[in-house]
């Protein structure tokens, strides 16, 4: 019985399992993205085939005590390796274009096998162990985002301005480099041709594996070495940081959308049940009275919803698996090819379990509602009158298609509320979606507010080889009247600003100095208090404040060229700058009072640029003139990268399942009023005037839902945002863009109305009546 009532409702059924086919395959898809995000960087720097620890470092006595340090742990760390590198990054160009390098590294080596980390050629000769003479192999992080190719010609310039070149023949994945944003780049050329950078300045990369936690041997092995770094120590989990923080935070926005799509298909699900046992209430009552008990009436629903449910499900987890290969894909192309395995197996498997037992769960508890239907109420249903409906009505003595659209929405609630919902989530977080690729696409405006640098138009970097190499350019925009102002960086890292990690609780593998000739607290972001004015003063990141619970007023010391010396901390901010540990000084704390290689200048009018950039060029050789700070830029690439085809899939699939349900509830209130549009054509209403009706109840109900979805958006989205990203205001919003998208969702569902209701038009009252 329960297949025949399947049969005679197909359509009805059809469109409810696309409706848990599209939710199913969102909710597969989301929780595989979150679970791989967790799982496959960890499996991919598992064991000894990549370093616990990295020490990188232009001080010989740093390498002497990190040799001291593995020798005094016996067999707790194993594995020591040391490599020679040479330091290239304003001095670094391929096809003659600076590549606006942080921080740049060229390794000679002789065979691949023989390194602490992975290497693998993913263009080239595969087969090949390390470059041949004259070559240069260059990560495929570096090679996308600056669009490099085979053959390309790299040049060095050493320090006696020699131009050594080298042609790229390999673009490789490099543990060392899992993403954009660890801001280190390596290459590597042939052992044989290291005698071509000595004149280069030194760079020992030091690698070791330990037993321990990664993270807490670092610190013991900075706390060994006790002084100033003069560059930075590493651990495995900063790698795995870089690869899986941006896809754990897509996965988990897809799994916010999901556990709202769980909540609208429960609610649909249920008003589909509960309409049904209405409708065929006096059927129900017959069945008990020819000896049907509850139990078996219940099963005759129960195994039709199940049945949907199952095949649904199936079809949505098939579908999300292809999807989900190609979305892990991108998120992980630097390290290697994700393929379907026994991990996301079980997500799926586990998936399709829970889904089917909360439908079960929500089909059962509703039809608890056929124990209470009795053969002899059953058999009333449809004798009362009908003066109680006709009260309902809000607009009296009008029977024009748009007031009686207005009384239906009153008149018949719970399906226009289950509509309302639809629209007003489906409008929020598409929206909301949108929005984030809307803010991911233009990240680029927002990099002052993620790195904690200034606003500016335009930003100068000079030879970063060169103490003070700004001074010059300094010099020549204060005379300068297109720049308004200008604010000298000397991004110094660990080299000789330290903080004591025994002493305070922070990840100093990471931790990032950076001194400013001035601040201003208008082009500067900041969240608490003000920036330092003194040289005694700092402003610290809000995640060093937070893990030392510290407050705007405290002191705090800071270990400033081998000196201890007491700060007084005048604000905080928000800032990704060495994994959000960062701080802000004046560069009075130096001795040398050295104003770094960067200067970032505010312009009085932004159609300066290209005119003082053209000017600043032709003045100075060896300096680089962008809109941002290129190493920045290049961060952010691999974020973009990812966010913005997860939003649009889950923007896509949460238009899908909306416009689904709205195809239903109106096919299924035809199919439901097909009698009763017979007696209104037999009255004299027109097919017309009945569609218009229809129209508009349901384009006055996506409007609302519009005006309610974009209202709680404007309230609450950029708060997830801050929520989210650790308080970086990096929300952008689009007014033009989201009216587009409401005025362009509008249209979709006027056209699905128009399609649904054309077979209005073929209900006959002749029909009807011989019916």
């Amino acid at each position: 019985m329960w297949l025949s009532k399947l049969k005679k409702k197909k359509t009805q059924y059809i469109l409810l399992g696309i409706i848990f086919t599209i939710a199913i395959a969102l909710i597969s898809l989301s929780t595989i993205i979150t679970v791989v995000a967790n799982t496959f960087g960890a499996e991919y720097y598992k064991g000894d085939s990549t370093a616990d620890l990295t020490v990188i470092t232009t001080k010989p006595t740093v390498v002497e005590k990190s040799k001291d340090w593995y020798e005094s742990k016996g067999n707790e760390v194993r594995n020591y390796r040391k490599y020679d590198n040479y330091s290239i990054s304003t001095n670094f160009t391929v096809n003659n274009k600076d590549l606006g390098i942080f921080m740049g590294l060229v390794m000679p080596i002789d065979n691949l096998e023989n390194l602490t980390f992975k290497i693998e050629v993913i263009e080239g000769n595969s087969k090949q162990k390390a470059p041949l003479e004259g070559e240069i192999w260059i990560p495929s992080t570096v090679a996308e985002s600056k669009d490099l190719k085979m053959g390309d010609i790299a040049k060095i310039i050493d320090g006696n301005g020699e131009t050594i070149e080298f042609k790229v023949s390999a673009i490789i994945n490099d543990s060392n480099q899992p993403s954009t944003t660890i801001g280190i780049l390596y290459t590597y050329i042939n052992e044989k041709d290291r005698e071509l950078l000595k004149m280069l300045p030194e760079v020992k990369l030091v690698t070791m594996n330990t037993n321990k936690g990664s993270d807490n041997e670092s610190k013991d092995l900075i706390s060994y070495i006790n002084e100033p770094l003069g560059g930075v120590v590493l651990d495995k989990s900063v790698y795995i940081m870089s690869a899986t923080i941006t896809p754990i935070l897509a996965g988990g926005l897809g799994l916010m959308a999901s556990v709202i799509l769980i909540g609208v298909l429960l609610i649909i699900l249920r008003s589909n049940i509960k309409n049904n046992i209405l409708k065929e209430y006096k059927s129900i009552g017959i069945y008990k009275s020819m000896g049907y008990s509850s139990k078996k009436i219940r099963r005759i629903y129960l195994y039709g919803y199940a049945l949907v449910s199952i095949i649904a499900s199936i079809i949505g987890i098939l579908i999300s698996v292809p999807i989900s290969n190609y979305m892990c894909n991108i998120m992980f192309k630097y390290l290697g090819v994700y393929t379907f395995g026994l991990i996301s197996l079980g997500v799926v498997s586990m998936i399709f379990i829970l889904f089917n037992c909360l439908v079960y769960l929500n089909v059962r508890g509703v039809l608890k509602a056929v124990n209470k239907i009795k053969p002899i109420n059953a058999i009333n249903i449809g004798l009362t009158s009908s003066k109680e409906k006709l009260k309902k009505s809000i607009i009296k003595n009008n029977s024009s298609a748009f007031p009686m659209a207005i009384n239906d929405i009153f008149k018949y609630k719970k399906s226009n509320v289950t509509i309302l919902i639809i629209f007003t989530l489906t409008f929020y977080i598409s929206i909301l979606f949108l929005n984030l690729s809307y803010s991911m696409l233009t990240i680029e405006d927002n990099l002052d507010k993620l790195f904690g640098t200034p606003k500016s138009q335009l930003v100068v970097t000079a030879q970063a080889d060169k103490e003070d190499s700004i001074k010059e350019v300094k010099e020549y925009l204060e005379k300068d009247e297109r720049a308004e102002e200008y604010y000298l960086w000397n991004g110094i890292g660990q080299s000789k600003i330290t903080m004591d990690n025994l002493k305070y609780k922070l990840d100093s593998t990471a931790l990032m100095a950076m001194t400013f000739d001035k601040f201003n607290d208008e082009d500067f972001s900041i969240l608490e208090g003000r920036n330092p004015k003194n040289e005694n003063e700092v402003s610290l990141s809000k995640s060093i404040m937070d893990n030392n619970k510290l407050s705007v007023g405290d002191y705090i010391t800071i270990n400033v060229e081998n000196t201890n010396k007491e700060f007084l901390i005048t604000g905080s901010y928000a800032s990704m700058m060495g994994n959000q540990q960062n701080l802000r000084l004046t560069n009075k704390v130096l001795s040398g009072g050295s104003n770094g290689n960067i200067a970032f200048v505010k312009l009085r009018n932004k159609d300066d640029y290209n005119t003082l950039k053209e000017d600043i060029l032709d003045e100075f050789k060896g300096v680089s003139v962008d809109k941002t700070y290129i190493p920045l830029k290049d961060t952010t690439s691999s974020i973009v990268e990812i966010f913005v085809p997860v939003s649009i899939i889950l923007l896509v699939g949460i238009l899908a399942f909306a416009i689904i349900n709205i195809m239903s509830i109106i096919l299924s209130t035809n199919l439901d009023n097909r009698k009763n549009y017979g007696i209104m054509k037999g009255i004299g209403f027109s097919s017309k005037y009945i569609r218009r009706r229809i129209t508009y109840r349901i384009m006055s109900l996506t409007i609302l839902g519009s005006i309610i979805g974009l209202s709680i958006n404007m309230l609450t989205a950029r708060c997830l945002f801050k929520l989210a990203l650790g308080e970086l205001d990096l929300y952008s919003f689009s007014f033009k863009i989201i009216i587009a998208f409401i005025i362009a969702t509008l249209l979709l569902v006027l056209l699905i109305i128009y399609i649904c209701n054309r077979g209005i038009k073929k209900i006959s009252t002749v029909e009807l009546i011989m019916e």
